[in-house]
Formats: structure tokens, C-alpha cells, sequence
């Protein structure tokens, strides 16, 4: 039973995760205008992200650093 869930484990992570796309955002040390949502050079705001990332059938999981941010939309 152990093996069969470590196999199954290892398959999701392998092939699972394929698809999925991180984004950064900093609201400390991002920039929209020069960042590229990349952990190296983040995005500023959480707005801004949104409007770069595409709907699709893609995951994309998007890391908000500690900062203090614009609540609206």
C-alpha cells in the first residue's frame, strides 16, 4: 500500500505539475514596469498580476511577498 502511494506521489509531482506557471509579486521591491512576474524581477502590485496572467487551462499559482497592498480591484 506504501509503495503504491509513493508511485502515485512521485507521477503527480513528475507529470502533474507540468502545466503550472508561478508569478511574484513584491509590493516592496517588484516593479510592473520592468518585471516580468519572475521570482528575480516581481511585479509590484497584486492587480497588476492578475491582468498579466492568461485564463487557460494552465495552473498558475501567483506569490504574494509580505507588503502592504491596494485592497480594491
Amino acid at each position: 500500500m506504501k509503495r503504491t502511494l509513493l508511485t502515485l506521489a512521485i507521477v503527480i509531482f513528475c507529470f502533474g505539475t507540468a502545466r503550472a506557471t508561478d508569478y511574484y509579486v513584491d509590493g516592496n521591491n517588484g516593479s510592473n514596469t520592468t518585471g516580468d512576474g519572475t521570482q528575480a524581477k516581481p511585479w509590484k502590485s497584486i492587480t497588476y498580476a492578475l491582468s498579466r496572467v492568461t485564463a487557460g487551462a494552465e495552473v498558475h499559482t501567483i506569490h504574494v511577498a509580505a507588503a502592504v497592498y491596494d485592497t480594491t480591484l
